[in-house]
């Protein structure tokens, strides 16, 4: 993956991970169902199943906790697992009201990510500032990435598209001078739909985390000297064949986020691969809801000198 990409994982993450459309709750019987079926011989039906569950909620509840007796060891494991991420939710729930319920949010970003990509490993970080409206059609996000040189980024939303700027000033150019800003032109109602009809958030990453991993663990601690709650959890079954597919989430098998317990905001969330090593980090400093912004702020005229690609009509182009 090219480093210039990375500013933009979170966003693609949404739309790779985004949810269908709402279905109807289960019935009691369809929730016994699944509880038997945690113990199938057939692994895609035991992750299937485990899903349901999950999705199901304090539906559940009742069900699980008679799987504590269960003589299947692997119909124990994944009950437990369930239950303890039914503790968390509360919690998960009231963050994303939180964010939700907000016109509009400005916050400060780091980021660093630690993988291994094939025989080399890849460390990069990022620093930038995020000012967003609650419609996901008009925000600013402002990014410096440092690996091998740096890369500076900026994404603006105007309410039809999104534009990426992409900077590489103090990288080697082809043939030599200086690199060309690139910018990338997206349409807003394109990624909406592949983000399943809702807007774009950039700071939609906490929603996926929710989705990809089951939180199961709950404790309280202070986080760069703020009291917060930590949830930690592993990678959802179901979920594991789908971040084979894009990094760094191939190596991602547990998460840890820290909610702060005064403003109920994401502090910091953190990716580990199997031996707990955090891969990565991302960290919002001097979080702000409901600022009032310059509508001009959310404008964008591409730099004369920019090479200029439409993302749209280079991908029907494709077709």
């Amino acid at each position: 993956m090219r480093c210039g990409v990375f500013p933009i994982l979170f966003l693609a993450a949404a739309c790779f991970f985004a949810s269908c459309d709402e279905k109807a709750p289960p019935t009691p019987e369809q929730i016994a169902a699944w509880v038997k079926q945690l113990g199938d011989d057939d692994l895609d039906t035991r992750n299937k199943a485990e899903a349901g569950l999950s999705e199901s909620g304090d539906a559940a509840a009742a069900a699980l906790e008679k799987v504590k007796e269960s003589p299947d060891l692997e119909v124990r494991t994944r009950g437990m697992r369930l239950l303890g991420a039914l503790k968390t939710a509360p919690l998960l729930r009231k963050m994303a009201e939180v964010s939700s319920n907000a016109q509009s949010i400005e916050a400060d970003m780091q980021m660093s990510i630690h993988v291994r990509v094939g025989d080399r490993t890849v460390e990069q970080e990022m620093r930038g500032h995020i000012r967003s409206l609650r419609d996901g059609k008009h925000f600013v996000v402002n990014m410096t990435l440092k690996a091998m040189f740096e890369i500076t980024t900026k994404m603006v939303a105007d309410g039809t598209h999104q534009w990426m700027e992409i900077g590489m000033d103090n990288a080697p150019a082809v043939g030599g001078g200086k690199n060309p800003i690139r910018v990338q032109k997206y349409s807003l109602s394109e990624l909406q739909k592949k983000n399943g009809g809702k807007p774009v958030q950039p700071l939609e990453q906490t929603e996926e985390i929710r989705k990809m991993f089951a939180f199961t663990e709950l404790r309280e601690e202070r986080v760069q000297g703020e009291e917060c709650y930590v949830l930690e959890g592993g990678l959802k079954p179901e979920i594991q064949k789908k971040t084979e597919q894009i990094q760094p989430f191939t190596n991602a098998k547990r998460a840890r986020l820290s909610i702060a317990k005064e403003t109920m905001l994401m502090r910091k969330s953190e990716m580990l691969d199997e031996g707990n090593n955090v891969i990565m980090s991302t960290e919002l400093l001097n979080v702000k809801l409901g600022v009032e912004f310059d509508p001009k702020i959310f404008t964008y005229t591409p730099p004369e000198s920019a090479e200029i690609t439409d993302m749209d009509a280079a991908k029907d182009a494709e077709k």
